[in-house]
């Protein structure tokens, strides 16, 4: 079973695990359609803790990406406690939340997640509202796809970082909020994740460690980020979860992705290996894939 309020697995009879506190809940966790684990969460009340036992919970792979499903507006995302949630997307990657009350604007949802850490001072406000707008430049306003990122690897100018004075842990965030108003159509807006763990897992030691040697430069034009270089060794020690991952994001060119409204590219600025960035773009498509 996975304590998400301790972080930790505990190992024991089912009897003894699904003997909890008053306010604290185990669900099941599926996985292919087979009960996976089990899954401690606790509640604020003994009220709370009746509505959390219909929460009903999934993982996409092995180890990431959960998601938690509750009857439609039968509870609120903050009646998550704020270590458990903290937990959960430490260990699975990415968690979903489906079914919770919605939030009725962007102050709303700003005011529930400000109390998880300070919010990134952008331009345009903490939120960016996400839909189609042809006046604005960029893929993110547009109807087209995203090129494969982590969030805040291309800050803009106005942000000030300076990676020469700057570390990885100053302005990268450690966790990242989507939040969807409206669903569109089936087989649209999808968003892929990508567990960067697994795939520097894969590597080979001897790759593994070609891959942390290699630094790559990554650039995109100015629009609500971009503007300037930013390196980033190819696999990188997490400093929150410990683990290695690939840091990455792959090239957005007119030739890979026809008409596309943002070009984005890298290129290799250090590395033991002798290879292009088109023939390492492909080694590293490659590992994605496989995770």
């Amino acid at each position: 079973m996975y304590d998400a309020g301790t972080g930790r697995y505990v190992t024991d009879k089912r009897t003894t695990l699904t003997s909890c506190e008053a306010n604290k809940v185990v669900i099941g966790v599926m996985f292919e359609d087979q009960r996976w684990m089990l899954l401690q969460l606790e509640a604020s009340s003994q009220a709370v803790a009746k509505k959390m036992r219909f929460i009903q919970a999934r993982l996409q792979k092995e180890a990431f990406g959960l998601f938690l499903e509750a009857p439609e507006g039968l509870l609120n995302i903050a009646d998550i406690n704020k270590d458990d949630m903290t937990n959960l997307i430490k260990e699975f990657g990415f968690v979903v939340f489906r079914g919770f009350q919605r939030s009725t604007d962007v102050q709303q949802l700003e005011a529930w997640y400000s109390t998880r850490g300070s919010l990134i001072p952008w331009s345009f406000g903490h939120t960016k509202v996400v839909k189609s707008n042809p006046t604005e430049p960029g893929f993110v306003t547009s109807t087209e796809g995203l090129p494969l990122h982590f969030d805040l690897m291309m800050p803009p100018a106005y942000m000030g970082i300076d990676q020469s004075k700057h570390s990885y842990v100053d302005f990268i965030p450690r966790e990242f909020l989507l939040y969807c108003k409206k669903a569109p159509g089936r087989g649209q807006g999808v968003s892929l994740m990508v567990d960067t763990t697994l795939a520097a897992l894969m590597l080979s030691g001897g790759r593994k460690e070609a891959f942390r040697q290699t630094k790559l430069s990554f650039y995109t034009v100015m629009t609500h980020f971009g503007g300037r270089h930013y390196d980033y060794s190819l696999v990188h020690r997490c400093p929150w979860t410990g683990h290695d991952t690939l840091r990455w994001s792959e090239v957005w060119d007119e030739r890979s992705h026809p008409g596309t409204s943002q070009s984005q590219h890298y290129k290799v600025a250090e590395s033991p290996l002798k290879v292009s960035a088109g023939k390492l773009e492909q080694q590293v498509c490659k590992v994605r894939k496989q995770s």
